[in-house]
């Protein structure tokens, strides 16, 4: 999905609640940077307070190609 959508846009930025750490662990795990806390309004209930990460097209493809390196060393026969 974030190979698609890299063809249309440089940067792409996702919400992840406070409290959902498996989300936020997965987003540093896709080699997102957090870069901002927002409070966010959710109808008919109080704020939350929501980590922004971002990933950038570059810092994705760089991500891509050093996973590829690493197969690469797993599958070569010596």
């Amino acid at each position: 999905m974030l190979d698609y959508i890299f063809q249309l846009v440089s940067k792409v930025e996702f919400h992840v609640g406070a409290q959902n750490i498996r989300s936020q662990i997965a987003m540093e795990r896709l080699g997102a940077k957090k870069i901002a806390e927002r409070e966010v309004a959710y109808f008919g209930e109080s704020n939350r307070l929501n980590f922004v990460y971002e990933i950038d097209k570059v810092d994705w493809y760089n991500m891509i190609l050093r996973i590829c390196g690493h197969i690469i060393k797993l599958i070569r026969f010596d």
